[in-house]
């Protein structure tokens, strides 16, 4: 066992999340050495956010979340999602809805989480999201019908047909 030494005290003190044993500094809390990069996929495709790091005690662990919520919780994901042993999330197939930020957090039990975010991208073609129901124009009037079309990238231009 070292000594205690009245240096190491005050460095303990002051930056808890390093101590000096024996001259030489070693890392307490886990460090994020790997963050997840932003990515722009297609639907169908797979997405992998890399979350790597290192620190004492080697037992690191990886938890994801999207917007504040663990991604297992996340039911639309469900099925969809894995978390690789060395942190790495994995997502596929990829959907619209996937779109947003993920969070990984990092940690080895000691002290707080180290975080980092990364942005997911999904382009989708276009896409009638609602139609409605039968409509009655009458004769010689003019009428309107709504066409609700989503897409990402955004749409240029709809084209309409009749009796198609």
């Amino acid at each position: 066992m070292w000594p205690v030494t009245r240096t190491f005290l005050v460095l303990w003190l002051v930056m808890p999340f390093l101590a000096v044993i024996s001259g030489q500094e070693m890392t307490v809390e886990a460090v994020i050495t790997n963050p997840p990069l932003n990515q722009n996929k297609t639907t169908g495709d797979t997405v992998n956010f890399r979350c790597e790091g290192e620190g004492t005690m080697g037992n690191i662990s990886v938890s994801w979340y999207r917007d504040s919520k663990p991604i297992h919780n996340i039911i639309s994901m469900q099925g969809r999602v894995l978390v690789k042993p060395e942190g790495t999330l994995v997502i596929s197939p990829v959907t619209s809805e996937d779109a947003g930020t993920y969070v990984c957090a990092l940690t080895n039990g000691i002290g707080q989480p180290q975080r980092a975010s990364a942005t997911l991208d999904v382009m989708y073609p276009s896409r009638v999201i609602y139609v409605p129901p039968l409509q009655y124009l009458p004769l010689n009037l003019s009428g309107m019908i709504n066409c609700h079309i989503e897409s990402h990238p955004p749409f240029h231009f709809i084209t309409w047909t009749k009796d198609k």
